[in-house]
């Protein structure tokens, strides 16, 4: 695609070709995507500066910059878009650009925000050769795996997202919406966590501290759950306000409310899942392992490229919901199983024991919420409900 975007030029007639064959492009849309593709490149190279120095703050100990810095660059984004945007032109086509030259500043702006707290930990860059170099060769050889498993998703979602245009276009932004609205949470709850585990998980590793180590994943599966079973089911039933609230304005009609709203209420189910599988990946890193959350991505992926296709003819963007929460549910079960066979046990009983709680809390916030969306004596009588059944769970924990 970037070759591509390279290579398109225009005819006499303005039309865009593919040189040095004249191959009309398909649409406009698709010259706009390469045209914009071409201007953003170099975002990749900003990207994964700021994700190394990310990685070197957070194994330091340092959190809270690395997180600001992912803030400035959705402020700068945002920016861009209020500020830029009307000096760009009228049109929506010239103004998106702006959007582009954002996402450069952006990715410069989250690398640069983290490079003095690197130089007051004494980081200094120097040249270091990869030729036989035993640090190198490792991270390399660590790093291999990894880097199939992201490729392979990467893959399954091209394909994916070029089968549901194919399909019917507003799939793909129908679906782009829900999987935003579902990252929020998952992003506040399942990433923080994950951040925070891997470089705890990796010291007690090194120290083979495997007592501590599954304790402190158990804590983490379980502040997890506790959050995301309540965003998961509050997704759910208010999945229709929210995207109306958010997004109903302009050329987002009722109609794209509506598929966007049918498309996170299939989301919003796989939002433990999609956080556990971050979490129990972690505990892999940590211990060195990274071939088999690697394995277990690629049969996944597999299976939700196949569930995908099979899902979105009929049920549009909803199958693609369903079809990503199935394969996530499946890649944290395969996780798990791996891990208690790594681990000899993950002595995870207490938190089954506490799940009942959480499932009765989470009944009764989906109840709460659907009540007050409904008629005044629906949600009177919702209310009535939830409050007793909040009671007996009260008296349960006592007890307990």
């Amino acid at each position: 695609m970037v070759l591509a975007a390279g290579q398109v030029g225009w005819t006499r007639d303005g039309q865009p070709v593919f040189p040095p064959f004249p191959i009309p492009l398909l649409s406009e849309h698709t010259v706009l995507v390469l045209r914009l593709l071409r201007l953003m490149f170099p975002y990749l190279i900003l990207v994964c500066l700021a994700a190394l120095c990310m990685g070197i703050l957070n194994a330091r100990g340092h959190f809270f910059i690395p997180a600001m810095g992912a803030t400035l660059l959705n402020v700068v984004m945002i920016a861009s878009v209020l500020l830029l945007a009307p000096r760009f032109g009228e049109t929506l086509e010239t103004q998106v650009f702006a959007l582009g030259v954002g996402v450069l500043v952006a990715g410069f702006a989250q690398f640069a925000f983290q490079v003095p707290t690197l130089l007051r930990q004494g980081f200094r860059y120097r040249w270091v050769a990869p030729w036989g170099n035993p640090t190198l060769r490792e991270l390399v050889r660590k790093m291999i795996p990894a880097t199939i498993g992201v490729a392979a998703f990467q893959v399954n979602v091209l394909l994916i997202m070029v089968v549901s245009y194919w399909v019917d276009k507003h799939v793909v932004a129908s679906f782009d919406y829900a999987v935003r609205l579902m990252e929020f949470p998952q992003g506040i709850v399942g990433i923080s966590l994950a951040t925070y585990l891997l470089p705890t998980l990796s010291g007690l590793a090194a120290e083979k501290n495997y007592g501590e180590f599954r304790a402190t994943l158990r804590q983490g599966l379980g502040y997890m759950l506790y959050l995301n079973l309540l965003a998961s089911v509050l997704l759910m039933i208010l999945a229709e306000p929210m995207v109306r609230l958010l997004f109903e304005r302009g050329a987002f009609s009722m109609a794209s409310t509506q598929r966007t709203s049918s498309a996170l209420l299939c989301l919003a189910p796989g939002l433990v899942a999609f956080s556990g599988v971050n979490l129990l990946a972690r505990a892999f890193y940590a211990l060195g392992d990274t071939k088999t959350p690697m394995r277990v991505s690629v049969f996944c992926l597999a299976a939700n490229l196949f569930l995908s296709l099979w899902l979105v003819g009929p049920l549009r963007q909803a199958g693609l919901g369903a079809a990503n929460s199935l394969t996530a549910a499946l890649n944290c079960w395969l996780l798990g199983r791996a891990l208690r066979r790594k681990l000899k046990t993950l002595e995870l009983g207490e938190l089954r024991a506490k799940l009942v709680s959480l499932l009765g809390a989470t009944v009764v916030a989906g109840g709460v919420a659907w009540g007050c969306c409904g008629s005044g004596k629906r949600g009177w009588v919702m209310a009535r409900c939830c409050s007793n059944s909040a009671r007996c769970l009260s008296r349960r924990w006592r007890r307990r």
